[in-house]
């Protein structure tokens, strides 16, 4: 039955799929959207079960060995409004342009994260930069597809997970007006981490988190900052406190980054992998310091693989707004492994779930993910110096 599958992914293609409205995506235990099935509706079809995209492998015309590129959007003010080049933004604009439509994940008035689409490029604000929890799809899918036979352009942009529940929504059907655009991605942490996080930042500074970015770039790029915005109970102009914290003091960063308050299906990820399910893949590229020395100045720059003609075809009508150089793509997967692999499962992560919510978060994050002292943090200091010494003098 679809609501006990193994390993489900949260990627709504059964709730979309249902003629009979019976299946709906609720909160797990762990606080993951999994489907529910309202037996009184279902008329046993099976068709969420034949469409499920972790029971039945889903691919796309996507090629063994992707063309890879660094790359940056020219629009220095987009760039630094991106968490990485801004290439997305350059594709969307396009298609917009083009009398398209853009899905992309946003958040709400209240923080939560919902797949939306935007038909102009001022709204393409709200899709840029990470949010790191997992978004609700809604009935996208079902909007990607009316949008589609009425032949207009979509582009539909999320994780790997996603971007394959859509294929499965639209029964692997190909449409020319099509693009989707997956990220690199190590992983989706419960919304209920991030609800906590919320509420307990409210009470610490006794107001309301309105607004907040994981990739702040004001201390640039590669050490960025996690900034949010508390407004207090009053009307008066200027009441709202900007705070901020880097990303390795910051309690839901360093409980994400170790991989161990994600969703189970993460670790057993069908679609992190090369071929890509996509036509396009972005994401950060790092280490470009290291490889393309002459392209950085920690300001962002965006990991690129085309991986289908379809993909390559958009990226054709952008060249003139972004600044690319090509690059080797197994130097880059180095760098950035979730290109085509799983991260692997915290052995704590059962303990973890069962004590989320019960204290806080910075006492399981000095419980579970614990600190390097600052004697292991000097000697790899010395250690990174050395090797960087005996480079130069070879």
């Amino acid at each position: 039955m679809i609501q006990n599958v193994p390993y489900c992914s949260g990627c709504s293609a059964c709730a979309n799929i249902c003629q009979q409205n019976a299946i709906s995506m609720q909160p797990s235990k762990e606080g993951f959207l999994i489907p529910i099935v309202n037996e009184e509706l279902c008329s046993k079809c099976g068709l969420c079960v034949k469409i499920c995209p972790v029971l039945n492998l889903v691919e796309n015309d996507c090629v063994k060995e992707p063309k890879a590129f660094a790359a940056k959007i020219n629009d220095e003010e987009i760039r630094l409004q991106s968490s990485s080049g801004g290439v997305f933004t350059a594709l969307a604009q396009k298609v917009i342009e083009e009398n398209g439509v853009v899905f992309g994940a946003a958040l709400d008035k209240g923080l939560n994260l919902f797949h939306i689409g935007v038909e102009t490029i001022e709204e393409l604000s709200k899709l840029r930069g990470s949010k790191y929890f997992q978004s609700q799809i809604g009935d996208t899918y079902k909007q990607v597809k009316s949008l589609l036979l009425k032949e207009r352009p979509v582009l539909y942009s999320g994780t790997p997970c996603q971007i394959a529940g859509l294929y499965a929504y639209l029964r692997n059907k190909k449409y020319q007006n099509l693009v989707t655009v997956d990220v690199i991605c190590h992983g989706a942490p419960t919304p209920k981490l991030f609800k906590i996080y919320k509420q307990e930042i409210e009470e610490k500074n006794k107001g309301i988190l309105k607004e907040i970015n994981f990739r702040n770039k004001n201390k640039g790029w590669k050490s960025y900052s996690i900034t949010k915005v508390i407004a207090n109970n009053s009307d008066e102009v200027g009441c709202n406190n900007e705070i901020s914290d880097t990303l390795k003091d910051n309690v839901f960063m360093r409980l994400f980054l170790n991989d161990i308050c994600l969703r189970e299906s993460c670790h057993h990820c069908t679609y992190s992998k090369i071929p890509r399910i996509a036509d396009i893949t972005l994401g950060d590229y790092w280490g470009i310091q290291n490889i393309h020395p002459e392209f950085d100045d920690d300001k962002g720059t965006s990991l690129v693989l085309l991986n289908s003609k379809t993909g390559e075809a958009l990226w054709n009508k952008v060249q003139e707004n972004i600044t690319i150089i090509p690059t080797d793509l197994k130097t880059a997967i180095k760098h950035n492994p979730s290109v085509q692999s799983s991260c692997k499962p915290h052995p704590k992560r059962k303990d973890f779930f069962e004590q989320l919510g019960k204290k806080p978060l910075q006492s399981l994050a000095n419980r579970y993910c614990r600190k390097p002292n600052i004697i292991k943090r000097l000697i790899k200091k010395c250690l990174r110096k050395t090797k960087k010494i005996i480079k130069r003098d070879h």
